[in-house]
């Protein structure tokens, strides 16, 4: 019975034993697990904080400039169904808009957009008639994509409203004439057109020019067909007309504002290279328009994809490559009509400001490849305007301001090795003939390292610094305010300037640019590309 009782003991205590050593085990193997992940954790973040990136921009400071723009690079359009509707909602006296377009100037205001080519000029009829028209035949809400193109009349009176307009803001006009009034043999009946350069020229109107609008598209939008041979005899017509008047014989001609380069569709440049072949001798600039996106179906993560901006590069070269293997050499090129979507832009996208990450680079990407001038879409209307419908400043027309205050129209070569989502372009600093303004964005959602090499052989690294301005959203990407250096930028009483302060920044060992933001810097150093001597 003891026996019994001892074996009973001993099996149970040997029982606890083996509970014991196993609870004991998965204990051990619990803690080395996690000694393990946290020791796998640690050495990920030391190797992390180890390889993170430095971008690198390296200036070539003893290269002269790659390329010298427009001094209007900036310039920007006006939709001629502004006109269609009778400038129902633009004010050309207001005070406050020309104000904010004058900010912005010099540049060239480009008076054109598909309905250029419905166009009629009338030195006599009255407001009442044209009011009329407009309510027959234009909805309101269709304002960017008006199903029918019926023709409409400009009078003498609103011309020359609008052009005192352009003349207060200091914009300098082109004018994109109607090109689809044809004679029975197929040729532009420039009549009409010559009424209106009559007109221009008996008030002292100082006027550019072009003719039509995107003209290898004419068929998708108005069922009728204008070859490129036959459109480049046209601008020869409509030379010989603009020599005859002393006020338009050295105007400026620019066409034939062909649609963008596509990979699937090669009208677009099939029509620009016969158009070069044959009219590229009488047209002053070349002109292609540019968009990225459709408006209708572009999406908030479009504009921070590289792929998307890298869209432009290939349309700028398809269109060089076409003006280089027609001779033309001496033309310049110009984004005759630009923005980031078609179709009056992307609401809630265009005019906030994830927008202007897209419009930025376009900016440097532009004149780094050699064009030389563009023009905006649009000052006014539409979801890609630079001023809403109060004439208050969206996002891209504050970029525009930083743009046209600092950078000059030398581009500084430079290499930059980054990733594809930070973007920098650097230049001759605006008026300032020894500082360069280096701009670009990051459009990566954690910290970019910016390092600048290239420029301080004989520069004392202690004392230099370099001074600028960080752009971001106020909250949500898809806001109309923009910060600067943290503090929101807005316009003061009387739509005055705030005052633009940069902060500075030690340029050693590296500027930390935050998530999704704009830059621009700039530094008092002498550069071979900037020496104006």
């Amino acid at each position: 019975m003891c026996e019994t009782k001892r074996l009973i003991k001993c099996e149970r205590q040997r029982k606890v034993n083996d509970l014991l050593l196993i609870c004991g085990t998965i204990f051990l193997l619990l803690i080395i697990s996690i000694t393990f992940i946290s020791a796998v954790q640690v050495i990920r973040l030391l190797l992390t904080r180890t390889v993170d990136p430095i971008q690198i921009i390296h200036i070539e400071s003893q290269k002269p400039a790659v390329y010298q723009t427009n001094e209007r690079f900036l310039s920007m359009g006006l939709d001629s169904a502004i006109i269609a509707e009778g400038f129902k909602h633009f004010n050309m006296t207001n005070e406050k808009l020309i104000t904010m377009v004058q900010y912005l100037s010099p540049a060239y205001i480009r008076i054109g957009g598909n309905l250029a080519d419905k166009l009629f000029f009338s030195v006599s009829e009255t407001e009442d008639d044209i009011q009329e028209y407009y309510r027959t035949y234009y909805d309101e809400s269709e304002f960017s994509y008006i199903p029918l193109f019926p023709n409409y009349t400009m009078t003498g009176t609103q011309w020359l409203m609008l052009t005192t307009f352009a003349k207060k803001a200091v914009l300098d006009v082109f004018f994109d004439l109607n090109s689809l009034i044809r004679f029975t043999n197929g040729s532009w009946d420039y009549r009409n057109a010559e009424t209106l350069i009559q007109f221009s020229n008996d008030h002292n109107l100082e006027v550019n020019w072009e003719l039509g609008n995107e003209p290898n598209s004419f068929h998708h939008k108005f069922n009728e067909t204008v070859n490129a041979t036959q459109m480049a005899k046209d601008f020869g017509t409509l030379r010989a007309i603009l020599n005859k008047f002393p006020m338009y014989k050295d105007s400026l001609l620019v066409g034939p504002d062909v649609t963008r380069p596509e990979d699937n569709h090669k009208e677009s440049e099939i029509y620009l290279k016969e158009f070069v072949k044959n009219a590229g001798h009488i047209v002053n600039a070349i002109t292609f328009h540019q968009y990225y996106l459709n408006g209708r179906t572009a999406s908030l993560e479009d504009f921070l994809n590289p792929e998307v901006f890298n869209y432009l590069e290939f349309q700028i070269k398809k269109a060089q490559e076409i003006v280089r293997s027609s001779n033309i050499i001496d033309k310049p090129l110009w984004l005759g009509e630009t923005a980031s979507a078609y179709g009056g832009g992307a609401p809630n996208l265009t005019d906030t400001f994830v927008g202007s990450f897209l419009w930025l680079d376009k900016l440097g990407l532009s004149a780094k490849l050699g064009i030389n001038l563009l023009m905006r879409q649009s000052i006014f209307r539409g979801n890609y305007s630079l001023l809403d419908d109060n004439y208050d400043p969206n996002p891209d027309w504050w970029i525009s301001i930083f743009y046209t205050r600092l950078v000059g129209n030398r581009v500084v070569p430079f290499n930059l090795v980054s990733s594809p989502k930070v973007r920098f372009y650097v230049h001759c600093m605006h008026d300032f003939p020894n500082s360069i303004t280096l701009f670009g964005m990051n459009l990566d959602e954690k910290i970019a390292k910016i390092r600048i090499e290239g420029i301080f052989p004989n520069v004392s690294m202690e004392y230099l610094k370099v001074y600028g301005f960080h752009l971001t959203s106020y909250g949500s990407l898809k806001s109309k305010t923009i910060l600067m250096n943290g503090k929101p930028l807005k316009m003061l009483p009387g739509n005055k300037m705030p005052k633009l302060y940069p902060k500075e920044m030690n340029i050693r060992p590296y500027i930390e640019v935050p998530p999704l933001t704009i830059v621009f810097w700039f530094i008092d150093v002498k550069v071979k590309a900037c020496d104006f001597s």
